[in-house]
């Protein structure tokens, strides 16, 4: 098990050649179709078509950005009373709608009902991320992965963990190690950008939370979010707003305009 440590100087040219890269591949988008749009006045399908590509391009950079904030915790965090247990079944309800029968999904809550103050489309965003990671990890889509929540009521100060675990391929040492670092990817073959688990280190991070890591080659992974935990009482909850239907609707969709399918 390892807590997500401090990033080296190394790091630096893995953040800076997948900065370059990513903004590259936009402004390359960008400056291609602009010279085009002269020569398509004339075709306003086609005009249509490179102006929605051009816009494409520019919502990914928006949304290279956007991450990058949240890794580096210079995005505001605003935060409300949010019903911890909501937002997981929810999450899993859209980041699996459409992964094969052969993936099972476990949630496994606890029974305390847990009242966090949460910046709900970041945290929803975290989540996507986890299990995007965790799907990946699996051979041939082929596995389990399990969501839990548990109190730990006597730590001082009493903690909430949140994990997500998987049976797949694991994480070397290295891996493990430099995983929350942005655009560190242990899966270059599938073109993913690796900002998973560093926009999760941040978010983590901003909410007063810690990381940890527990994964060994062919052993799968358990990734645990450990957050400051106060008494969700019901009966002493109740000026809480809850998460109502159309809030968590809203939540989502904030989070899906910044999510990426092929992120990681």
């Amino acid at each position: 098990m390892s807590s997500t440590p401090p990033f080296p100087n190394e790091s630096l040219a893995t953040l800076a050649g997948g900065v370059a890269h990513e903004f590259n591949t936009v402004l390359s988008i960008v400056l291609g179709y602009t010279q085009l749009i002269p020569d398509l006045v004339a075709n306003p399908v086609r005009l249509h078509e490179a102006l929605n590509l051009i816009t494409q391009a520019a919502s990914r950079g928006a949304d290279v950005v956007y991450q990058l904030q949240l890794f580096a915790r210079t995005q505001e965090c605003p935060r409300s009373a949010q019903d911890l247990h909501t937002l997981i079944r929810d999450s899993v309800a859209h980041s699996t709608r459409q992964w094969p029968v052969t993936i099972q999904v476990r949630v496994e809550l606890c029974d305390e009902r847990v009242i966090l103050p949460l910046n709900a489309a970041q945290f929803i965003l975290a989540l996507q991320h986890l299990l995007q990671n965790a799907r990946v990890a699996l051979p041939a889509d082929r596995g389990t992965i399990t969501l839990r929540t548990t109190v730990h009521a006597e730590a001082s100060p009493p903690l909430l963990c949140l994990s997500v675990e998987d049976n797949g391929s694991g994480m070397d040492t290295a891996m493990r190690t430099r995983g929350p670092e942005p655009f560190f990817t242990g899966h270059p073959a599938t073109g993913m950008r690796g900002l998973g688990l560093s926009v999760v280190h941040g978010i983590v991070q901003a909410h007063a939370g810690r990381l940890e890591i527990d994964s060994a080659p062919q052993c799968g992974t358990r990734i645990k979010i450990w957050l400051p935990w106060t008494c969700s009482d019901p009966e002493h909850a109740s000026f809480m707003p809850e998460t109502t239907e159309e809030h968590t609707r809203r939540q989502l969709a904030d989070a899906r305009a910044y999510t990426d399918v092929n992120t990681a």
